[in-house]
C-alpha cells in the first residue's frame, strides 16, 4: 500500500506557485493500493512490520485497513469537506472494534497489541510528567523497570556509533560518529560501549561509501545517507549526525 502525507501536496498556492501548470490547477491525489493484503504485515506477535512505514510510522495497521476499505468502497474523497467523516470512519474506537471483529482473530490480536502498548506508554508518561507546581528540587522522574529512560519520539532508542579510527566519509570529511535511529537498530543491544567494527571504505555505485558492522547488523553510509546493508531499497535516514 502506498502511503504519503497528502497534506504536504499542493500547498500554499498564493506564495509558492500561484500559476500552476495546465491540468494541475486544482489539488488532486490518486491513492494506489497494492495486491498484497495488509494482514501479511502482521507478525507472529501481531505487531506490524512491512514496507512504506508499516509498523514504524504507521504502527496501527487497522487504521490503514479501515482507510483502504473506505477509499475502495466510496471512491473519491472531497477534502476538507469530508474530513470529519473520513477521520471518524477510520480512527473512531467503535469503528475499529467493528472492523477487527469482521477481519478475524489476527486483527483482533493486533488491536490488543497496539492498545496495550499505547496504554503502557500513557502510564509511563503519567508517572514521569513534570508538575510545574512543584519546587525544582522536589521533582524527580519515577523511571520503572520497564523503561530505563524517558525518550521522545525523535530520540527513541537511538544508538551512537563512535569510530575508534574515524574513516573519511562520502563528502570528504572525517566521520567520528554517526547517530543510528532507533527504527534501524531495534536488534542492537543498548550498550553504550558498543562500537562499529569491520569498518571499511570502498568505492560504490554512488561514490565513496563507508561500510561497518554495529552489533548484529551491518550498515552502509554514502552520499544518499545511512541504511542497513541488507536494505536494497536504499532508504535514507534523516537522523544522521556527522561530527
Amino acid at each position: 500500500m502506498v502511503t504519503f502525507r497528502i497534506g504536504r501536496s499542493h500547498r500554499h498556492p498564493e506564495t509558492r506557485n500561484p500559476e500552476r501548470p495546465i491540468g494541475f490547477e486544482r489539488p488532486r491525489a490518486v491513492v494506489m493500493t497494492g495486491e498484497d493484503s495488509l494482514e501479511k504485515s502482521l507478525r507472529g506477535n501481531r505487531e506490524a512490520s512491512g514496507k512504506h512505514g508499516v509498523g514504524t510510522v504507521y504502527e496501527d495497521v487497522l487504521i490503514l485497513e479501515a482507510t483502504r476499505q473506505r477509499i475502495e468502497k466510496n471512491g473519491a474523497l472531497e477534502i476538507p469537506g469530508q474530513n470529519r467523516e473520513l477521520v471518524e470512519s477510520t480512527t473512531h474506537p467503535e469503528a475499529l472494534d467493528a472492523l477487527a471483529r469482521t477481519l478475524g482473530e489476527a486483527w483482533q490480536k493486533h488491536q490488543t497489541q497496539v492498545s496495550g502498548k499505547r496504554l503502557a506508554a500513557m502510564g509511563l508518561a503519567a508517572l514521569n510528567v513534570v508538575d510545574r507546581g512543584e519546587q525544582f528540587g522536589d521533582c524527580s522522574f519515577k523511571v520503572t523497570e520497564l523503561a530505563e529512560r524517558i525518550a521522545s519520539r525523535l530520540g527513541e532508542s537511538d544508538r551512537r556509533a563512535r569510530f575508534a579510527e574515524p574513516p573519511r566519509g562520502p563528502f570528504g570529511s572525517v566521520v567520528r560518529e554517526l547517530t543510528l535511529p532507533g527504527w534501524l537498530t531495534r536488534e542492537v543491544p543498548a550498550d553504550p560501549d558498543l562500537a562499529p567494527s569491520e569498518v571499511r571504505v570502498a568505492e560504490g555505485p554512488r561514490g565513496a561509501e563507508v561500510r561497518f558492522a554495529f552489533g548484529p547488523l551491518r550498515f552502509v553510509y554514502d552520499r544518499l545517507g545511512l541504511r542497513r546493508d541488507d536494505d536494497s531499497t536504499a532508504d535514507i535516514s534523516k537522523d544522521i549526525a556527522d561530527a
